[in-house]
């Protein structure tokens, strides 16, 4: 059975100039594909967006597709929906980790991503959550490509020319990097163990993306809870308690201070060869010398 926990869901983000997103879906389950297509124009449609759908044959080959359409195209942003669901083997575990890691990479190159490739154990489960009337997770996808343009848009998309694409955009605390005048960063959220393999997905590939970001020269203090259930998110959150967000600030404030310490100079060398690198490529006497 489902998660009963109760889920904040953002408001429509709106739009003065036309959006244009690319849904690309692998309809390997066609009844789950259908379920996940179904919600997702939905809440494209509710936002005023116009979309394309494309097939692909599997899940593996929804972010190759996304990158050639991406350089081929001018979508504002991509919804990848599909279905991956236990089997006898571990290509399961293959699947489910190199396609949401793919798109984790499209999206630190500035791609604006919903993900709705569904991981499950079963048939229910996957029902459960592809059913427009249900968890929705194609309507969810949709939105959370709609909400990054809006993001992207609202910082202008101006580039500072670092990342793993130079002259590109990177995502979320990426996109605001490139458009703004941050010093640093606080990525607070909470990732609780529900019935399917989609927490370990989730955990793992936010965590490494913060981290590739870091290694780009970004000082992020990660608070992102990850835990098996609420109570132990409850004492983590709790200011009077372990304060996780506290020390995800302090965490964010020392690395800012480590990066004015050394000037922000660069040995041109790391993910970020024309920017400022991470604290362990630094020198330690703040010298640019290799």
């Amino acid at each position: 059975m489902a998660s009963a926990e109760e889920h904040t869901i953002l408001p429509r983000p709106s739009f003065d100039e036309p959006v244009k997103l690319l849904i690309v879906v692998s309809p390997y389950y066609s009844d789950i594909a259908n379920g996940l297509l179904t919600g997702a124009k939905a809440e494209l449609e509710a936002a005023g967006a116009s979309y394309e759908v494309i097939e692909m044959p599997g899940a593996l080959e929804i972010p190759t597709a996304i990158g050639i359409s991406d350089r081929g195209s001018n979508f504002d942003g991509y919804v990848a929906l599909g279905c991956v669901i236990r089997g006898e083997t571990t290509h399961y575990e293959t699947v489910c980790n190199d396609s949401s890691r793919a798109l984790q990479l499209l999206g630190l190159q500035g791609l604006c991503i919903g993900n709705g490739i569904l991981t499950v154990e079963n048939k229910q489960q996957a029902e459960v959550r592809a059913d427009p009337q249900g968890q929705n997770k194609g309507g969810g996808a949709a939105a959370a490509a709609l909400h990054l343009i809006a993001l992207a848009r609202k910082w202008g998309r101006q580039s500072k020319g670092i990342g793993f694409k130079p002259f590109g955009q990177d995502t979320a605390i990426g996109i605001s990097d490139r458009g703004s005048n941050f010093d640093g960063y606080v990525a607070l959220g909470c990732v609780i163990r529900g019935e399917t393999t989609h927490y370990e997905t989730v955990c793992n590939d936010s965590s490494r993306a913060l981290q590739l970001l870091g290694l780009q020269g970004l000082c992020i203090g990660n608070g992102i809870l990850t835990v098996e259930n609420k109570q132990q998110a409850e004492v983590r959150a709790d200011p009077q308690g372990q304060n996780k967000g506290g020390g995800a600030a302090a965490a964010a404030l020392h690395l800012i201070a480590l990066a004015r310490k050394w000037g922000r100079q660069s040995k041109g060398i790391g993910f970020k060869p024309f920017g400022q690198d991470t604290l362990m490529a630094g020198d330690t006497d703040g010298s640019n010398i290799a």
